[in-house]
């Protein structure tokens, strides 16, 4: 029996089927709004159950469009949870090309060559290149995004996950739960 969950295990987390791009006109992301917990959430799509990606352009759309509410404006959220990288693909080939590029990485075992994995991504999350790109919709809001929270890195061959257009079979990280921490500038 457990042979029967291992290869469904596999099945479900394997790379080469997350690879497949949903051409689906259905997908409606929204962001949800927690005031009690001060978060943002956004979602690929209301049905869980359908493959959608958030794209950098809709990314800021929601965000501006989530924060355009005047109750919203009396919040003060710290924080906005991406979800999986795998939902946001610009942000997943950002991470496995610096990955790539970081004389930290080692690409054979893909793993950080000091260090834990969770930090390593982190950090590479955290480069003032793509927080640019995070504060991007929070620009007028009165929010700073300040940096990455970062859980459940996974690994693949970069040339089994299609979104990264990398054609060798290195080892990159290129999925994890983000969470990016908001501050308030105290005069907004």
């Amino acid at each position: 029996m457990n042979r029967y969950l291992l290869i469904t295990l596999l099945f479900l987390f394997s790379p080469s089927i997350l690879a497949e791009e949903t051409t689906n006109n259905e997908c409606k992301p929204l962001v949800e709004i927690n005031i009690e917990w001060q978060t943002l959430r956004i979602r690929p799509h209301e049905n869980a159950f359908l493959n959608c990606t958030v794209s950098r352009e809709q990314y800021n759309e929601l965000i501006r469009g989530a924060l355009e509410n005047p109750a919203d404006k009396q919040a003060n959220f710290k924080s906005l949870f991406m979800g999986r990288l795998i939902d946001h693909p610009w942000i997943s080939k950002f991470l496995a090309m610096q990955a790539l590029d970081h004389e930290g990485w080692d690409a054979e075992k893909g793993q950080p060559k000091a260090g834990d994995m969770n930090s390593f991504v982190r950090k590479l999350l955290s480069f003032p290149e793509l927080l640019k790109q995070i504060q991007e919709p929070f620009i007028g809001t009165g929010y700073t995004v300040i940096g990455a929270s970062i859980e459940k890195v996974l690994v693949a061959k970069a040339n089994e996950i299609k979104w990264l257009e990398i054609n060798e079979p290195v080892l990159v990280p290129y999925d994890a739960m983000v969470h990016y921490i908001l501050k308030k500038h105290e005069d907004d």
